[in-house]
């Protein structure tokens, strides 16, 4: 997570975050603070920790979260530091914002004359004429620059202000508004059964659906996720309501 440690900016670092196997579990501080130049590798040789000790018996078992719960924070920092030859840093302050930014809509960046403008992808979802339809937009409007989203949404960085307007009248962005729903913009779902074979319902078209049925009723933002599996990576314990696709046996 982004961190400040004096008149440095880098991140601390967050392990043993997990959605499933036995229920959500938030990552933990690890206690380090590193700079942007050391992060890939210290992330690295974390992998390669769990590569090397993680739980290999069960596959519900096999993830960092475990590791930790068996060795704790100290022998782990203590593993990291061998493997990179140097101790570690204390973590600096924690500078992350109290609130959430989906980054839709037109942002000025600190460049003078340049905004980004992210909008909202429903679900996620992109066929192949979208996608180079998106990336002619990339090239004509953002120097061939596309950034995406935790939330499944896309943003066009450094785009002129000057071409804000041209930008928005692309027919790409009547499907994909920048001014989308509170329902829309906070919709999340998985694969669904269309290309996962965990999932147990459709997730994809019934996420769209849903979003525009209760958009006309509510105007304050809510989080919606719709995972096609009990327990799934769609992000449901952080959203204010979540469907699960559950097998259930009718008598």
């Amino acid at each position: 997570m982004p961190a400040r440690k004096g008149d440095r900016i880098g991140f601390n670092i967050l392990v043993g975050g997990k959605m499933g196997s036995g229920g959500f579990t938030i990552a933990s501080p690890l206690g380090v603070f590193v700079e942007p130049h050391e992060a890939a590798r210290v992330a690295a040789e974390i992998v390669r920790i769990f590569r090397d000790h993680g739980p290999r018996e069960a596959r519900a078992k096999c993830r960092l979260a475990f590791l930790i719960e068996e060795w704790g924070f100290t022998r782990l920092r203590a593993d990291l530091e061998f493997r990179l030859r140097r101790d570690l840093e204390s973590a600096g302050d924690d500078v992350r914002r109290p609130y959430h930014s989906d980054h839709l809509g037109i942002t000025a960046q600190k460049q003078s004359g340049l905004v980004s403008v992210g909008f909202s992808v429903p679900a996620g979802r992109l066929d192949p004429s979208q996608m180079a339809e998106l990336a002619y937009l990339s090239d004509t409007y953002a120097g061939g620059e596309i950034r995406f989203t935790v939330g499944q949404d896309a943003i066009l960085p450094n785009v002129p202000a000057e071409q804000v307007e041209a930008l928005l009248r692309e027919p790409l962005l009547r499907e994909f508004s920048p001014h989308a729903s509170p329902f829309t913009r906070r919709m999340v779902a998985c694969t669904g059964t269309d290309f996962c074979n965990l999932a147990q319902i459709e997730t994809k078209r019934l996420a769209v659906d849903l979003s525009r049925a209760l958009a006309p009723f509510l105007r304050r933002k809510v989080a919606i996720t719709n995972a096609g599996r009990p327990l799934a990576g769609a992000g449901g314990p952080r959203s204010t309501i979540c469907h699960s696709g559950t097998a259930l046996r009718l008598t």
